[in-house]
């Protein structure tokens, strides 16, 4: 046994503290790792804020058309309510698209902008999500719509 101690002693290596070393490291990888997850699940929460005032705001801006009042105003005015900003508004044809950006509080040393788009207007009649097709009318056979070639009236 003696001979054993003597061997260790005169490695010249002293081992003692390695393990405290070892988990200080661990203890910072696994804090470093923390950070970023934390960051990534507020980028994420902040995504989801601007889809979801994207959404209100298109919402409300039809509404705003049906009325016949301030489409753009009105998406404004509750993309603000949820902590948005109005970054753009188009009409056509009845139906508002907007894009609503959302910005961050300070997160691994800058400022995220996120957005989100959404559009909104009246609904399409059921038929247009039955596979594309547009429905048969009484007198007419084939797969298509009434006028399309190939088809024809029934007598």
């Amino acid at each position: 046994m003696a001979d054993r101690r003597a061997v260790r002693e005169s490695s010249g290596r002293d081992e003692k503290g390695v393990a405290t070393v070892m988990a200080i490291g661990l203890m910072g990888v696994v804090l470093v790792v923390t950070v970023v997850a934390v960051a990534i699940a507020t980028l994420v929460g902040a995504r989801h804020r601007a889809e979801t005032a994207a959404d209100l705001g298109a919402l409300a801006g039809a509404v705003a058309i049906r009325d016949g009042s301030d489409a753009c105003g009105a998406a404004a005015r509750v993309a603000a309510a949820n902590d948005g900003l109005l970054a753009s508004c188009v009409l056509a044809d009845r139906t508002v698209e907007i894009t609503v950006s959302v910005t961050t509080g300070q997160l691994l040393g800058r400022r995220w902008k996120l957005t989100g788009v959404a559009r909104a207007g009246p609904a399409a009649p059921s038929w247009e999500y039955s596979w594309g097709h547009q429905p048969r009318s009484a007198g007419v056979r084939g797969a298509g719509a009434a006028g399309q070639a190939g088809e024809q009236q029934v007598q």
